[in-house]
């Protein structure tokens, strides 16, 4: 196996252990397990637990900064953007390796560390103004009220993740949850 596939492989495996383990309780062992491979193994590509945590983060931004450029590039329409990026959030959980991405996620805001806090407000900052500007270029079209504040709009809308992720994980119908998320975006634009 190439250094790069390795790599790869036990980052898949540190982010399986992190879904299941939490940010706080997973460990080099605990990777090496999951990759099938020795536990130096893992020390060699990761050499210490902020490396670790690091990557596994990076690689959860990248994952989820990453759909969300792609599903607003895909549509037209402030509302219809921030519609499908809600809906393909809520629809990551469908998927056991996505939903791994989002419980590391949902982990990563829900608690002020020290070595994780930083980049999750790195993060979200790049989210809520990825969708503070997909706010203002629809009241820039006139497709939401002037009125409507973007800062806020991106705030209901970010924080709409706990929720989601509260209804899937309690089994509620998918047609629940996606007129929820058509209630939360358009109440979110509605004007003030």
């Amino acid at each position: 196996m190439t250094p790069a596939d390795r790599r790869e492989q036990i980052t898949r495996a540190a982010i399986q252990t992190f879904s299941r383990l939490g940010i706080g309780s997973s460990t080099h062992a605990q990777v090496a397990e999951h990759a099938r491979v020795a536990i130096p193994t893992v020390f060699l590509y990761l050499p210490n637990r902020q490396v670790l945590i690091d990557t596994v983060l990076q690689e959860v931004d990248r994952y989820l900064s990453t759909m969300v450029e792609t599903v607003a590039a895909r549509h037209d329409g402030a509302a219809n953007k921030l519609l499908a990026i809600v809906n393909t959030f809520a629809q990551l959980f469908d998927s056991e390796t996505d939903a791994d991405y989002v419980r590391i996620f949902l982990d990563w805001g829900a608690i002020d560390r020290d070595d994780t806090w930083p980049q999750y407000m790195d993060f979200q900052d790049r989210i809520l103004a990825t969708f503070e500007l997909i706010v203002r270029d629809g009241q820039d079209r006139g497709e939401i009220s002037k009125s409507v504040n973007s800062v806020w709009a991106a705030h209901v809308i970010m924080g709409s993740a706990n929720m989601i992720a509260q209804m899937k994980f309690r089994n509620r119908h998918s047609q629940d949850i996606t007129n929820f998320v058509s209630a939360l975006v358009h109440g979110a634009l509605l004007d003030t």
